[in-house]
Formats: structure tokens, sequence, C-alpha cells
């Protein structure tokens, strides 16, 4: 038999449901599998390259097996020199922070601000934390590595609360930190050392992470929630949350980032998704901080549900720390009103000619507005047919007739469109059909315990 085909036959075998004696739902069980086979010199060498099998099909997504080949020799070794240059990063102090501002839609002031870790790498330039922090969880040097982003962000934080600006500072948390027994200890340094006020610190968990193992992540939670530290579950609605499993936690905030809430590329879904979580966020007194804000109008339409904090790129990019002091104390924009809210007066009508005269004095037709059109002058369709029901009005030459004078029609432009124009229809009767399916199935998602 085939090595790769009893590979996968293992991986099928496990798949099948486990059943224990008085417990409700089934186990199951997934491998990865790394092979090799050949000649050899030492049973040491086969072992070898079969665990970089098993490490490739670990990072190839799991519950799979892999074949080993020539080309995971490299890769090993340029993971080993990577791992090598991380050692060097924390010790030459290569690693910087950049910051994002949060802002609160009401007194729109710059009131916290998200920590993004950064690598000035010597040879390959700045380096984003997906290049490097893999490889950072597998070796344990991410626990040295978040050590230093969380002192270092405390430090920050305490300058410029001394400076007369208060506002907190997130940290993200991985799981291999969460997890660890020392976690709590290098918290609490982190705020001992910078003197910082532990309000002003928010722990942010991903929800993936904290849904593993939800007793224990709690516990984990409220050791460090006994130091005055603020906590945020972070990319909510990707996961598979629940009610009861969030209730145990000490939470404060449910960062939801709009732009990945659904797979599909429906923004009225998102929109609607975005708005049933906020009140999932109310019910359990947990303030929701919208992430992926990039347009006025997003910002808008989330103002518009009753959220009071956002972030994104409309806002601020991650920024170093002397471009985001020059935030503090100014209003951020302010959200544009939604489309349909806007009086058809104000909007110009790109492309739709106005009456008018040119600078020679000859009348002209078919001049694109830029703008609201003058009083007295009414609108006359592209076509340079008259609205139906609107006469036409002379032209104008430069011999200076009164704008008085000119003879106009009191009928919007926009109430009457142009003849011949279908009018544009309204939603049908099926145009909530989707977000109420999915309002079940959200509902079900969160209300429920795993397996249930």
């Amino acid at each position: 038999m085939r090595l790769d085909n009893l590979a996968g036959r293992i991986i099928e075998a496990l798949h099948q449901p486990v059943e224990l004696d008085g417990f409700g739902p089934s186990f199951f069980f997934t491998a990865s599998i790394g092979v090799a086979f050949g000649r050899y010199e030492t049973p040491e060498d086969l072992v070898r390259d079969a665990q970089l099998a098993l490490h490739a099909a670990k990072a190839a997504g799991k519950d799979r097996y892999t074949l080993f080949n020539a080309n995971m020799r490299s890769m090993i070794e340029s993971r080993s020199v990577l791992d090598a240059e991380l050692n060097a990063a924390l010790q030459e102090e290569q690693f910087f922070l950049l910051y994002q501002p949060i802002c609160d839609l009401r007194s729109r002031r710059v009131v916290g601000l998200e920590a993004f870790l950064r690598w000035r790498h010597p040879k390959q330039g700045v380096l984003e934390p997906a290049g490097f922090l893999p490889l950072a969880e597998e070796t344990g040097l991410i626990v040295p590595i978040g050590r230093w982003v969380l002192e270092e962000a405390c430090n920050r934080a305490a300058a410029w609360d001394v400076a007369g600006h208060r506002v907190g500072v997130s940290v993200n948390v991985s799981a291999n930190q969460l997890n660890r027994d020392g976690f709590a200890t290098d918290v609490r340094r982190a705020l001992q050392q910078s003197g910082i006020d532990p309000s002003l610190l928010t722990l942010e968990i991903a929800e993936t992470t904290v849904m593993r193992d939800v007793a224990a992540a709690a516990e984990r939670l409220r050791e460090v929630k006994r130091l005055g530290v603020r906590i945020a579950i972070d990319d909510f609605g990707n996961g598979y949350a629940y009610r009861s499993g969030l209730q145990q936690m000490p939470l404060d905030f449910l960062k939801v980032d709009r732009s990945s809430l659904a797979e599909a590329d429906d923004e009225d879904y998102r929109s609607w998704l975005l708005e049933a979580i906020l009140g999932f966020g109310r019910e359990l007194s947990l303030t929701v901080i919208a992430k992926g804000i990039e347009t006025p109008e997003q910002m808008s339409t989330i103002d518009a549900m009753g959220c009071t904090l956002a972030q994104g790129f409309f806002l601020g990019h991650p920024m170093p720390r002397d471009a985001v002091e020059s935030l503090f104390g100014v209003e951020i924009p302010a959200a544009r009103p939604p489309a349909a809210e806007v009086p058809t007066a104000n909007v110009a009508a790109a492309g739709v000619p106005m009456a008018g005269v040119s600078g020679t004095g000859v009348p002209t037709a078919g001049v694109p507005m830029s703008g609201v059109p003058a009083a007295g002058v009414p609108m006359v369709p592209m076509s340079g047919v008259p609205a139906a029901g609107v006469p036409m009005v002379p032209m104008v030459p430069m011999s200076g007739v009164p704008a008085a004078e000119v003879p106009t029609a009191a009928v919007p432009a926009a109430a009457v469109p142009a003849a011949g124009a279908p009018a544009r229809p309204g939603p049908g009767p099926g145009a909530l059909a989707r977000p109420a399916q999915s309002a079940a199935s959200f509902s079900k998602r969160i209300d429920t315990e795993p397996g249930g």
C-alpha cells in the first residue's frame, strides 16, 4: 500500500464521530500527517524529513497529509534564519509601534488608540506582523515580543496622560499569551512600571481565541480584569460566540470589523448584521466599536444606528506616535448625511445642462451644471426637450435683460422626470427577505451552546 493512501485513510477514520456514554455531543478528531520515504543514511534523517512534512501540513491548514520534498529543507533553513533575526530584533530594539485612532462619534474626538506592531528589518525594510508573528507563535518568541508591546504601549499612554491627553491604548493579545500562567504578571508589571491608570489599557482578544475553551479563557480574563484593565473581544461576528459564553467573561467592548462581517459583498446585509450586533451588545451592557470605517457614508450609517465608537482608514491610518499626537483635541471629520436625506436642490446633476448665456453673448444650451442653478433659471433635460409640463425658457442674450423678466416654471427640476424617462422603482416586497432569514441564523448562533 502506498504511504500517501495510508495517511489519507487514517485521516478519514479519525473523522468518524466518537460517542461517550453520559456525554451529549459527539467528538470529532483531525490529524496532520507528514510522510517521508526513500533511502536515508540514518533513521534520524528520515524522521527529520517527516517532521518537516508535518510542519508543512500544519502550515497548509491542518487536517491533511503532506509528502516531503527537498524544497522543505530550504524553507526550514529560512525559518531558522528568521528565528535568529527575531531574537536579534528584540535585543537591538528593531520593533516599533504604530497607533490607529478610535473616535467617539458624539464628541468627535480621539478617545483611544490601537497599537500595531511593526519590525524595522535591517535588510527587508518594515515588516508587518503577518511576516513574522506566525513563527514567533511557534517558537515561543511571542511571549517576550508581546511583553515588549505591552510595556511600550503603557509607557506611551502614561506619557500622553501626563501631558494632558487622556487617551486609552489597546493591545492585541494572542492565544499563546493568554494561555500562559505568567500573563497576568506581565500585565501587572507593565502597569506598575509605566504608572498608567489601568483603565486606560484595553486588552483585545480574538473571538476565536476565547471560544476554544470558554471556561479557561474566562478564568484568565477575570485574573487580569482584577488589575483594573478593560477587555475587548476582537473581530466579533466572525467566530461562534454564544450568549452564555460571553456572559461568563468580564468584557467591556465588542469590536466588529464591518468589512469582514459577511463573505458576500453585500453592503445592505453587512449593515443589517452590524445593527443586530449593536443590539446584542446593548443587551449585555457592552460597548460596540465599529472597525473598518473607510468612507463618510459608512460612518454616517453606524452613527445613525447608535454606534458611538469607530475606527478605520476614514478616521486615520496606523501612524507614528508624533503624527497621532496631532489629532488630540481635534474634531474628526463630520459624517456625511445618507444620500436619501440630502435635499435634491443641493445636489449637482452631473451631465444635466441648464439654460444660460455664453461669454460672447451667444445663447447656449447644454452647459453642464457644476452646482445649484441660479435663481429663475429652470433645468433643461440633456436631450434638449423640456421636462413634461415645463415650458421652454427663451435664451437670453448678453444684452442685459434682467433675470426678473425671464419667465420661469415653479416646478422643481428633480420632481418632474424627463419625457419618456421611466420612474425609478422602489424596493420590492422581497427586499428584506434576506436579512429576515439571516436574523434567525444570527440569533441562533449567539444564543445557543456549542452543539445545540
